[in-house]
């Protein structure tokens, strides 16, 4: 038995090759959503074709209503990413704030502190890689660092 918007989904990506995952509305929408958006914006600067575009073309009919619904939300006056629950949205807006560089590093770390995992399977908060500033500030070494950090 899987969580309510938690179901098996399935898209056909290039050469015929099926993928296949457990789709969880909730996740995508919070993580995998801002950062395929931010790619997408991206991709457009290099003309090349995103992911987000491949999805919407050939994505499940679920996975296009949330792209779509996230879309109308993105464009709406004031929207921002949120990085977690309120606790650590606002804690990582306060360390990227003032901060520039690497002297924002040891204040996003205690940030992190903060951060609740969605679910058992919740790794890392992702959509941190959303923002440019927080992104630079994620070297390999502090990503294995976040990784080994405590989760909830």
């Amino acid at each position: 038995m899987t969580p309510a918007g938690t179901y098996w989904c399935g898209t056909t990506l290039r050469r015929g090759i099926k993928l296949n995952w457990i789709f969880d509305a909730d996740f995508l929408t919070a993580e995998v959503l801002p950062i395929l958006f931010a790619d997408h914006k991206r991709a457009a600067r290099r003309r090349t074709q995103s992911t987000l575009v491949s999805l919407v073309k050939r994505g499940s009919e679920p996975l296009q209503r949330l792209i779509a619904d996230y879309r109308a939300r993105a464009s709406e006056p004031g929207f921002r990413v949120r990085f977690g629950e309120s606790e650590f949205d606002d804690a990582v807006r306060a360390a990227i704030a003032d901060h520039t560089g690497d002297d924002a590093w040891p204040l996003l770390r205690d940030a992190l502190l903060t951060w609740r995992p969605m679910s058992d399977d919740h790794l890392a908060p992702i959509a941190l890689l959303v923002d440019p500033r927080i992104a630079r500030l994620i070297t390999p070494e502090r990503g294995r660092e976040i990784l080994t950090m405590r989760r909830g």
